[in-house]
């Protein structure tokens, strides 16, 4: 939906900064008419899988369980990555009421901003071009993801330290790390 979508080109600048900074493997989820949208956003990172279209619900929630956090807009992808404990930094326009689809459970980021013609309805905003998923900025967004990114670090340097590891997103005990870099997920 057209009126719930944060511009392409500031998911990009997002992870391709999460890429240089903390080596993720970004993981593109979605129907296949994410594909296209998927594999641009690959080509300019040049690192990542675009799972859109190629893998079914069961497939997409059993890899979203190795990803590390979830980036994306108000979709059914971002509640899929809730469903199984993925912490999200979530993008909502303001076309519904605050709250009404935010993700559920703990450890998330929901970016939304006021605006006049908040809960509007829309499918596509002609009139103002999406003003209110504009007024989320990347400086912003990528802010949280490093926030959440850091915790991982810090978790991963109590593992090495202890042995153990404590997941805060699940409260689980983790007696080992990933063997490949941290995993990103965008929509």
């Amino acid at each position: 939906m057209p009126a719930k979508r944060w511009p392409l080109s500031r998911f990009l600048h997002v992870i391709g900064n999460l890429i240089s900074e903390f080596d993720v493997w970004p993981v593109v989820f979605g129907g296949h008419e994410d594909k296209v949208i998927g594999d641009w956003l690959l080509d300019r990172w040049g690192s990542g899988y675009n799972a859109a279209g190629n893998l079914g619900i069961r497939a997409s929630l059993a890899a979203m369980k190795q990803c590390e956090l979830f980036i994306g807009n108000d979709t059914g992808t971002m509640h899929m990555a809730a469903a199984v404990g993925l912490r999200c930094i979530a993008i909502f326009s303001s076309r519904e009421r605050p709250g009404l689809w935010y993700p559920l459970g703990e450890g998330h980021r929901v970016f939304r901003s006021a605006i006049e013609c908040e809960g509007c309805g829309l499918v596509e905003c002609i009139e103002l071009g999406n003003e209110c998923l504009k007024r989320i900025s990347v400086d912003e967004v990528l802010s949280a993801c490093r926030e959440m990114l850091a915790e991982r670090t810090t978790r991963e340097r109590d593992y090495q330290t202890t042995g153990r590891q404590d997941d805060k997103a699940t409260g689980a005990q983790d007696s080992k790390t990933k063997a490949r870099g941290q995993r990103s997920v965008v929509q």
